[in-house]
């Protein structure tokens, strides 16, 4: 089991979300190969397209897409119902 895990929520800013994702996979970032889910709260701005085409270059990375919008809060609360880790990580798109 990984010691950190962190959950990375969007919604509708794929331009803040590839931003941040470059940010932590940089070969100097320490989180760069820590597992890494993005939960995607049903964004309708081309997000989903983009993680499907990004996401199986990273193995650690797991994309889940809501089949409708949640809310924001709901989408950390599911952060935490998912983890696994002993310490978790809620990071916002940007």
């Amino acid at each position: 089991m990984a010691e950190l895990e962190l959950f990375l929520i969007t919604y509708n800013r794929k331009d803040k979300l590839q931003q941040t994702l470059r940010s932590l996979l940089d070969e100097q970032s320490p989180l760069s190969h820590r597992p890494l889910t993005v939960l995607d709260n049903a964004s309708t701005d081309g997000t989903s397209e983009w993680l499907q085409s990004f996401c199986p270059a990273y193995p650690h990375i797991h994309y889940i897409r809501h089949s409708k919008n949640i809310g924001g809060n709901a989408n950390i609360a599911r952060a935490f119902e998912m983890a696994r880790a002993e310490y978790v990580w809620v990071l916002c798109d940007d």
